[in-house]
C-alpha cells in the first residue's frame, strides 16, 4: 500500500493534488506524456523542413537536420521515459536497459543505456547506422 504524503511548497505548505507525492512510476510516465505532447508538436515542422531542405545551401540544411533530430530524439524520450516507468518495481528502482532497449535511434539508445560510445561512432560523428536494429 502507498502512503500518500503530500510535497512542501517553497513557501513551505502543503497543497492537493499537484503536490500530492505519487509513486515514481506515475511521475515517470507524466514525463513521457510530456515528451510525446512536444514530439508531436515537433512533428509538424517535419513539412517545413523537407521543403526547406530542398532549396537550402548545405550549411543551412545540416542545421535543418539537426532540428529535425532533435524531435526524433523527442520522440526517443518519451519512449524511454514511458517504458521506464514500466520498469519499476516495489523497491523503486528501475531499469534504464530495459526500457532503453525500446528506442530506435542507436546512439540514443546507447546514451540511455550508460553505455561508453563505441571506437567507430567517436571516430565518426556523422555514423550512418542511426537506427537500432
Amino acid at each position: 500500500m502507498i502512503q500518500t504524503q503530500t510535497c512542501p511548497t517553497s513557501s513551505g505548505a502543503h497543497r492537493s493534488p499537484e503536490t500530492t507525492r505519487v509513486p515514481i512510476a506515475e511521475g515517470l510516465s507524466r514525463a513521457a506524456d510530456e515528451a510525446i505532447f512536444l514530439s508531436r508538436h515537433a512533428e509538424h515542422l517535419d513539412a517545413s523542413i523537407a521543403a526547406a531542405l530542398g532549396r537550402s545551401h548545405p550549411a543551412e540544411a545540416q542545421k535543418l537536420q539537426n532540428a529535425d533530430l532533435i524531435r526524433q530524439g523527442l520522440e526517443g524520450l518519451a519512449v524511454f521515459l514511458g517504458a521506464l516507468a514500466t520498469t519499476v518495481d516495489e523497491h523503486g528502482t528501475c531499469c534504464p536497459a530495459q526500457a532503453a532497449a525500446k528506442v530506435l535511434m542507436k546512439e540514443q539508445s546507447r546514451r540511455l543505456r550508460n553505455e561508453a560510445a563505441s571506437d567507430a561512432s567517436t571516430k565518426a560523428h556523422d555514423s550512418t547506422e542511426l537506427w537500432a536494429g
